[in-house]
């Protein structure tokens, strides 16, 4: 189980018997500070997140750390745009030698933002707009990627038009070169969904992963929420929903075992 606090980056890890192994704290020059996305490989932790300055305008900052086994902090790279309203990472993905996350930027398009292990360097190497040009924002994302390269972002908008209260989730998955292999929307009537992760299955399908509400004016409260997940084919056609009124936080994750069970 690993814990990341914000303000400071504090690690935990805790083994599955419930034995805390180590608790550090690594205080950090930022305003503030948001670490989402952990990768366990077999020498270190990489941990990748966002900062804003300490100065005004107070731009935003992209943040890989990378810290030991015992929980030292043994390296930490920074990437700062001109720009104050970028939203938080969402995903890691490690393919050849390379990390990368995806950021929301501002409230239209998506970043993936790379940092590269061997050269110890950190930029930008994709951006991607709305999908449905009626919609005016990109409410939240995830993203995954596979030991192909092959990558997924999904994120959520409001439906076609402003006058319905529906939904739209948007899927492109990208090839190792970051080229479109496929770019899909998928609609959902009279209800609001909350992305909180992807995952790809070993034939290639790609569970989306939230919880799924009533309209704001109809309801607004615990009792409307249920776990969804969207299960998508590897060509990108809608397979099945999964919806599930005892998880009303929603699916987070998804795990498959050796004989494919779920």
């Amino acid at each position: 189980i690993f814990l990341v606090y914000c303000v400071f980056l504090q690690v935990s890890v805790i083994h599955a018997q419930d034995q805390t192994r180590f608790v550090k704290k690594h205080y950090f020059p930022y305003q503030q500070t948001e670490y989402r996305n952990i990768l366990v490989t077999d020498s270190c932790y990489w941990i990748m997140g966002w900062a804003t300055d300490t100065i005004y305008p107070y731009y935003w900052t992209a943040i890989t750390c990378k810290v030991s086994w015992s929980g030292d902090l043994l390296k930490t790279k920074t990437l700062i745009y001109n720009w104050t309203t970028f939203g938080w990472p969402e995903g890691i993905h490690c393919f050849e030698n390379k990390l990368y996350t995806a950021y929301k930027d501002r409230q239209d398009s998506v970043r993936i933002v790379v940092y590269d292990i061997s050269k110890d360097s950190m930029y930008q190497y994709f951006s991607w707009g709305k999908v449905n040009p009626k919609s005016k924002y990109i409410y939240e994302h995830v993203f995954c990627g596979n030991k192909n390269g092959d990558q997924y972002i999904a994120t959520t908008s409001e439906g076609d038009t402003l006058l319905k209260n529906d939904s739209g989730i948007q899927l492109i998955k990208l090839d190792k070169d970051k080229k479109p292999i496929f770019v899909k929307q998928y609609h959902i009537k009279d209800r609001y969904v909350d992305l909180r992760g992807i995952k790809e299955m070993k034939n290639g399908d790609v569970f989306i992963l939230g919880d799924i509400r009533l309209p704001n004016y109809q309801k607004y409260n615990d009792d409307s929420y249920r776990g969804y997940a969207l299960l998508v084919k590897s060509s990108g056609d809608s397979l099945t929903t999964i919806i599930c009124d005892q998880f009303s936080d929603g699916f987070r994750d998804i795990l498959q075992t050796n004989d494919n069970s779920l």
